[in-house]
């Protein structure tokens, strides 16, 4: 599991630093997105693994594999609200980030 400290922006969110935990953003949300998936043949080299929903509002979900299998980073309907392992993912990956990017614009401007 991914553990982020982060620091509050607002006066509406915890006063200490809190952990980033998916388990609870997946809990709280009731999102559709799986936390862990096993890895197929064709994805043997992948080390991550970018999905989107274009059904309804577009949202992006972020994977990292780890042994056999993909465990979610992060999940995320604009860019500017991904964590920050999601974050380095993507800034370490251009490409990916580039397609989130174009997807948020296209669909803004619909």
């Amino acid at each position: 599991m991914l553990n982020i400290l982060t620091t509050p922006s607002n006066k509406n969110e915890p006063d200490a630093t809190t952990a980033f935990d998916i388990h609870l953003k997946l809990k709280a949300s009731k999102s559709h997105w799986s936390y862990y998936f096993a890895a197929q043949p064709h994805q043997k080299n992948a080390k991550y693994e970018l999905c989107t929903n274009f059904v309804g509002v577009i949202s992006f979900a972020l994977y990292e594999k780890i042994d056999n299998g993909f465990v979610l980073v992060d999940f995320f309907e604009d860019i500017k609200d991904a964590c920050p392992d999601a974050i380095k993912i993507l800034d370490e990956h251009p490409e990916a980030k580039a397609a989130i990017l174009g997807s948020m614009f296209h669909a803004r401007n619909q």
